[in-house]
Order: C-alpha cells, then structure tokens, then sequence
C-alpha cells in the first residue's frame, strides 16, 4: 500500500528547536564573515601599503596581490567553520543517533528504556515526547499483562470450584499463548 508522502504546510516551525538551529547555524556563519573579512582587511592593507612603497621593483595589480590573500583567508575561514559545524551538529545528530537507539529497542519489544539527551543537546522536544511515550507504552503494557494474569488466577479459581468443567485447556491455551507473547516485552517494575 503506497502511501502519499507527508506534505509540509510550514517551514518555520515556531515551537521547536528549528528556532535555536537557525540562530546557531547564522552565528556560525556571521563569525566565518567578521572573521574573514577583517583577516582580509590587514592581510590586503599591508601587502598594499608594502606593494607601493616597493612599486618600483616590479608594479602588481591589485587581483594579483589580493587573490592568494582572499583563497588563503577562506580556505582559514572554511577549515575554522567545519569545526564549528561540526561540534554544533553533532547537538543534533546526537539525540537523532540516540532516538533511532530507542526506537529499535521499542521495535524489538524493550518498552524499560528511556530518552535522555545530553544537557546541551537540541531536539529536547523530542526527549520529553519519546519518555511519554515509552512511559504510556509500559503502562498499557503492564495493564494488559496484569489482566492476563488476574484472567490466569479467575479460571484457576472456577476450575477449583467447579472440577466437573474439565475442558477448559483451549481456555488455558489462548491465555499461555497470550502470556508468552506479553513475555516478548521488557516492562518498567510497574508489573504485579
């Protein structure tokens, strides 16, 4: 069943951490400007001033004095800005990485994990909103298991009381074969 890909109606989405990533990745990106811009500035004010006053050994235009400066400072200016990049998404990629970890541990049937992000990590919706859920998931979990067990405990006890109903094993083997699925998930301590 193909399903229709999820069309996004908003781009800037307020309540977010969109907000904070822009901002960061914009101060990433003024600094590789101030920082190349003022590098240019001193670098091209001295190799001009020292090109004029030694003008008469060879004259230089302005391109062939200006181009190794400008290559070189942002070549500088990239190498500096990677590392920013990289610390600054390693914040996102991080509780991306961790998340997807959960979600394979839920896929496998471990609902006792939890979602815990770095301090400095973005993405902190997403922490609150996956320990909601893996809360929720264990605790529908754990009410489905203690039914299957106070199911268990009412044929036990109408068996006892009423030993001449012998053919209750299709009963006892839906609730076994209920109970070892149920046993598939790795629940909280919220279990009887």
């Amino acid at each position: 069943m193909n399903q229709k890909p999820y069309k996004r109606h908003r781009y800037f989405l307020l309540n977010t951490s969109q907000p904070r990533l822009l901002m960061g990745l914009e101060f990433i990106f003024c600094i590789l400007l101030v920082f190349s811009g003022i590098l240019f500035y001193i670098f091209a004010n001295r190799d001009l001033t020292m090109a004029y006053f030694q003008a008469h050994l060879r004259i230089k235009n302005t391109m062939e004095l200006l181009l190794p400066i400008l290559v070189g400072i942002n070549l500088l200016g990239l190498a500096v800005c990677s590392v920013f990049l990289l610390y600054y998404t390693h914040r996102i990629a991080g509780p991306a990485y961790r998340l997807g970890m959960v979600l394979k541990d839920v896929a496998r049937g471990k609902l006792n994990g939890t979602v815990k992000f770095r301090n400095n990590d973005e993405l902190k919706e997403l922490e609150e909103i996956g320990s909601e859920m893996l809360a929720g998931l264990n605790l529908r979990m754990n009410n489905i298991k203690n039914t299957e067990i106070e199911i268990w405990q009412s044929i036990s006890r109408f068996s006892e009381k009423h030993p001449e109903l012998t053919d209750l094993s299709e009963i006892r083997a839906k609730i076994d074969h209920l109970h070892e699925l149920l046993n598939e998930f790795e629940l909280g301590s919220n279990q009887k």
